[in-house]
């Protein structure tokens, strides 16, 4: 990891997440890390499971926004991370 830059002078402090997003994010977290699955012939990464947000967000005690935001986070993430890897790059058309 040597192209990032160093933080020892860095006067920005990371941002935060707004304590609503918090639950929802951790367990988006936790069913990315852990229960996504992944394709055996071609590596790509596959939709976290439903069952799994729900049954960790019942272990966490969160509500149903809170599965409700899980899935809007996987919505906006994982096409962003199926195409990780990929050398066609972002979706930009060139001029």
């Amino acid at each position: 990891m040597g192209d990032e830059p160093p933080c020892d002078g860095c006067e920005f402090e990371p941002p935060t997440l707004h304590p609503s997003n918090e639950p929802a994010w951790r367990v988006w977290s936790i069913c990315s890390q852990y229960g996504r699955p992944i394709d055996g012939m071609g590596g790509n990464v596959q939709p976290i499971s439903v069952r799994d947000a729900i049954a960790i967000c019942e272990g966490y005690g969160e509500s149903a926004e809170t599965f409700e935001r899980v899935l809007l986070i996987e919505s906006i993430l994982y096409p962003v991370l199926s195409k990780k890897g990929d050398d066609a790059g972002p979706n930009v058309e060139d001029e």
